[in-house]
């Protein structure tokens, strides 16, 4: 829906809506709700605490409520948007080399869209930034062996903050996983 630059839908609005209804104290989300139906569900879905608020989700939904934030004036001034996005902002300075791949991709994407008119996202995009390896590979501690997420995955769209920040620039063009060079 952001990327079609089209009018608001009413299901955005209606989403952000049920966002706040379901979200903990604060604004963020749990990384899931409780499942009735344990049957084909992964076992990383069930054996949640949905009472534990989730940098991993919440920030992966603001990423894209922000994107569609900054073409719709009515999903930017929900309430909902505005206070996970700055539980977001917070959080991340709770991050650190420790801090699972996948949520530091998410966490980056989420400080990426607000960090051009947000100081304190644009200071923890810094410090989240100086935690991807020289080599741009960051990997996935539990995932497939040898699996990483590469810099077009931390960062994928381009003309954003974390892509001008020293040290991004520097990686491009550096040998990927499967012999190919970054174009990020």
């Amino acid at each position: 829906m952001a990327l079609a630059g089209g009018p608001i839908s009413a299901m955005a609005l209606a989403l952000c809506d049920w966002l706040t209804a379901n979200a903990l104290e604060g604004g963020p989300v749990p990384f899931a709700l409780p499942v009735a139906d344990l049957t084909a569900c992964a076992p990383f879905w069930v054996g949640t605490d949905p009472t534990e608020p989730s940098l991993q989700i919440t920030a992966a939904v603001v990423a894209q409520a922000q994107r569609l934030a900054a073409l719709q004036p009515e999903v930017a001034a929900h309430p909902w948007v505005q206070e996970a996005t700055t539980w977001c902002v917070d959080a991340a300075g709770r991050a650190d080399a420790d801090t699972h791949a996948i949520e530091l991709m998410f966490t980056l994407q989420a400080l990426d869209t607000v960090a051009e008119h947000d100081d304190a996202a644009a200071s923890q995009l810094e410090h989240l930034a100086a935690l991807i390896p020289a080599s741009g590979a960051l990997p996935v501690a539990g995932g497939a062996e040898g699996e990483s997420l590469q810099l077009l995955d931390l960062s994928p769209w381009p003309e954003t903050p974390l892509r001008a920040l020293p040290g991004h620039r520097e990686r491009r063009g550096r040998p990927g996983p499967l012999g190919g060079r970054s174009c990020a």
